[in-house]
């Protein structure tokens, strides 16, 4: 079948001769991806620095919808035809942290587009059962969209964003841009940005981030302070994962506030802990999302209070996700923010 793999770092190919799944066995689904989005973890596979392990090729996307082929037995939450989004995260559902939800912490997990072998941009993919979440209203485009949207929201849920709150966002690539939108959702009153591209900068500020800040971060320290009354933001979100992110979090947030970090920091980070326990400042990891922020995020997308689809910047097809996909977002020059492929029209 044809695929876009990832063979070895910096090496990820259009194949037309990738392996095809099985049928599906019981609690299988046999699946066709319909549109698969970019993530960043997929462009880290195209800049030679990602998961992928050499010599074990991978069918690379994880965020996708799909039209259900084939049932296995006992599978009763879909039939042929039906579409569905996937969660693409599979785990052992028998540990402490699969029975209380949090699948993600399972230490026998592994996921579709990343560590299995199966992907969203492969013209077939085989998924367990509980990994479908079936459409019905919504778009093939929001599909594709559920699971980067239940990143950020989860996010906002563990930041424990809330009705009035002020927020900053530091970052505006898709997880940042969705943190914004799930942030308004809880009910924030004013979303700040921290983006220093300005092409991103004019997408989030057509998403109604309250301000852009895009100097220095002590320049935007002092400016939050001043939008603050001198307090700072009850809440910091970092989805940059960049260096000084951390402590610029810690100088604009308030005492007894909350950072929250969603972003993957490469390597360690000079941090400033006196600042936290002298502050009382809370700092919070969070990683993927829970089954309750998945199912919270197809409820909002579907009743149009999470308008994730808003972040989309192209759609391409499948052959062309090389130049105007990996390259597109690889170059911040391009303006893309997120990029969705038709893999099966």
């Amino acid at each position: 079948m044809k695929a876009v793999r990832v063979l070895e770092p910096k090496d990820i190919r259009f194949d037309d001769e990738a392996p095809s799944p099985q049928a599906p066995g019981p609690g299988e689904v046999l699946g066709a991806p319909l549109l698969a989005g970019i993530c960043g973890t997929d462009v880290k596979e195209f800049l030679g620095y990602g998961m992928v392990v050499p010599g074990q090729p991978q069918i690379l996307g994880h965020e996708f919808a799909i039209r259900v082929v084939e049932v296995g037995e006992g599978v009763e939450n879909v039939i042929p035809g039906d579409r569905a989004a996937i969660m693409p995260f599979q785990h052992c559902g028998r540990c402490p942290q699969c029975w209380n939800g949090s699948f993600i912490l399972c230490p026998n997990k592994t996921c579709l587009g990343l560590t299995e072998a199966g992907g969203g941009f492969g013209d077939l993919v085989l998924a367990k059962d509980y990994q479908l979440t079936p459409l019905g209203e919504l778009t093939d485009e929001q599909g594709a969209l559920v699971e980067p949207a239940a990143v950020s929201l989860n996010a906002v849920m563990v930041a424990d964003v809330t009705a009035g709150d002020s927020v900053l966002v530091l970052g505006a690539g898709p997880v940042g841009s969705l943190a914004v939108l799930s942030a308004f959702a809880a009910g924030a009153t004013r979303v700040y940005v921290s983006e220093p591209n300005a092409k991103r900068a004019e997408i989030i500020k057509r998403l109604g981030a309250t301000e852009i800040l895009t100097s220095d971060f002590q320049d935007q320290t002092d400016r939050i302070l001043d939008l603050t009354g001198g307090y700072g933001v009850d809440k910091v979100i970092d989805c940059a994962g960049k260096d000084g992110t951390l402590n610029f979090a810690v100088s604009a947030v308030r005492n007894g506030g909350t950072v929250c970090v969603p972003s993957v920091h490469r390597g360690t980070t000079e941090f400033d802990v006196r600042s936290i326990t002298r502050r009382a400042i809370s700092v919070k990891g969070a990683l993927g999302y829970t089954r309750d922020a998945w199912v919270r995020t197809v409820r909002m997308i579907a009743d149009g209070t999470y308008p994730a689809n808003q972040i989309v910047t192209s759609q391409i097809v499948r052959e062309e996700i090389m130049a105007d996909g990996f390259e597109a977002l690889a170059d911040p020059d391009r303006g893309q923010l997120k990029i969705l492929v038709r893999v099966n029209e």
